[in-house]
């Protein structure tokens, strides 16, 4: 089953779109916001009831700046956090 993704953190959103090429850094995984606000892009993995399968949403979590630069100082390493943050993404259903 493939897993699905946010492209940015809904924070994203409230940046004039006029302003976002100068105030937002981001890649794939990370997001700073006018070198004020953090974002790191992780898994949140939803176990599919009868079935060892998963589905995966890549969403956006908050971070101090603290926590952002010791992730991006030991990316490869398992051995960092865990952080807290706030979900930074909205699920909308019907």
């Amino acid at each position: 089953m493939p897993d699905l993704c946010f492209d940015q953190p809904a924070y994203v959103n409230s940046i004039p779109e006029n302003e976002r090429e100068t105030r937002i850094k981001i890649d794939s995984d990370l997001c700073s916001v006018d070198d004020e606000f953090y974002f790191i892009r992780s898994v949140l993995l939803i176990p599919i009831l009868d079935s060892s399968e998963h589905l995966g949403f890549g969403v956006w979590v908050s971070q101090k700046r603290e926590n952002f630069e010791t992730y991006i100082d030991n990316y490869d390493s398992s051995e960092i956090g865990p952080f807290f943050g706030w979900l930074s993404n909205e699920f909308m259903y019907s």
